[in-house]
């Protein structure tokens, strides 16, 4: 394979041992931490200056649109010059920046430049600090679940006491939050240790991603994972504003999103494990299929306090997927792409996100919430049956 070829690439420093571990979870602890108190509140709070449900959703999708852009292309750039502290600090500084210009917009077109510019900072963070934790465990990145675990533990924390928090000072109040957890990571970043890859003579480089993308095991994948984050996309974006109609109080709706974050730890946790015992195809096959018991069951419940129980299901729907895919994507990267595959794995998503948020804007508009549940139900299962049996078939005919 050219991504293993010693004209290629050198590794520009050793192996991160475990002394320098805990920086890495503690980096991820408070970027997820910053995550945690943007993702759900920040369409509570769009709702509550006005916004409309279609509005909200033209919003949302200027994020994937910019993301699915930018992710990869960030990617590159650390691929090919190896600055990944460098970019991080930038990421986090634009971030800042971005976030206080969607505070203090006051028409709908500044928003959605703002918004913008949010998600070509922010957007890059995800891909390049998974990318560079799995350079740091080498070949031990089985262990890369337990690393991202304490993203998870930070999105629970901040979920929990934002949640509280939000509700006593008022939902204006997320913007600060966010940007003290953005100054703490970007202090942390002075040792973040970095494994880098830098390019030396690289003229397979798009040679090797165009090839990648071209194997019928990518296109499954990306097909099948797409219509799985149209379910997704739509719960993030609207589980917190359904909540809030059906009376739900800032507190239970931080506590219904802390407990999701706290279910997927345990998966995140024994992600190694699971990956020794079962394929990242097989993870991925049941998160699909259990993000669609996930919607159906948000699409019925009676009232507000059944979400909590329901979110429990994240362990199984966002934990499995997220390391499934993690690890199927970096299986199918050569090595000098593996920062640029994890950024197309985010700009995937990121374009499911943009092609689904007006539809289910629209479609909380004009059926409801719980309709609207009920047909994301419907498209995690089409992924599901996709992705089993679109792999099953490539097995018996590898040479499709």
């Amino acid at each position: 394979m050219a991504g293993k070829n010693a004209d290629s690439t050198v590794n520009t420093s050793p192996p991160a041992g475990r002394n320098t571990l805990p920086v890495a979870k503690f980096v991820y602890f408070v970027y997820y931490a910053g995550f945690a108190i943007y993702l759900p509140f920040i369409y509570i709070y769009l709702r509550s200056t006005g916004l409309s449900g279609l509005e909200i959703g033209i919003l949302t999708s200027i994020s994937p649109l910019v993301g699915m852009l930018s992710a990869p292309l960030w990617g590159l750039l650390n691929d090919r010059f190896g600055k990944t502290r460098l970019l991080l600090g930038a990421a986090v500084v634009g971030s800042i920046l971005a976030v206080w210009g969607i505070a203090l917009a006051s028409h709908f077109v500044i928003l959605a430049i703002m918004t913008a510019v949010f998600s070509l900072f922010f957007s890059t963070l995800s891909p390049m600090l998974d990318s560079n934790t799995l350079l740091l465990l080498g070949d031990q990145r089985e262990r890369y679940g337990s690393i991202r675990l304490w993203g998870s533990a930070g999105y629970v924390a901040l979920t929990l006491v934002g949640g509280v928090l939000l509700e006593r000072l008022g939902l204006d109040f997320l913007f600060p939050i966010f940007t003290i957890c953005m100054l703490m990571l970007l202090i942390s970043l002075a040792w973040y240790p970095i494994r880098k890859v830098a390019l030396v003579n690289s003229p397979h480089l798009f040679e090797n991603l165009w090839k990648m993308l071209r194997q019928p095991r990518w296109l499954v994948f990306v097909l099948s994972a797409m219509l799985a984050w149209v379910s997704a996309n739509g719960m993030h974006t609207f589980l917190g504003v359904y909540l809030k109609e059906l009376k739900a109080s800032e507190g239970l709706i931080g506590l219904t999103m802390a407990i999701g974050g706290l279910a997927e730890i345990p998966s995140m946790y024994l992600g190694a494990r699971l990956l020794k015992r079962f394929s990242p195809r097989k993870l991925i096959v049941v998160g699909m299929f259990a993000y669609m018991l996930r919607m159906f069951c948000y699409g019925i419940m009676p009232t507000p306090q059944w979400a909590p129980l329901i979110n429990l299901l994240n362990s199984i729907t966002f934990g499995l997927f997220w390391i499934g895919s993690v690890a199927y994507v970096n299986e199918l990267a050569p090595d000098e792409i593996k920062a640029t595959s994890q950024g197309l794995l985010l700009a995937i998503l990121n374009l499911s996100s943009l092609a689904s948020a007006a539809f289910t804007g629209w479609i909380f508009d004009t059926t409801g919430p719980a309709n609207l549940f009920l047909i994301l139900a419907v498209f995690s299962l089409a992924a599901g049956l996709l992705f089993s049996f679109g792999t099953i078939a490539l097995r018996k005919n590898p040479a499709v």
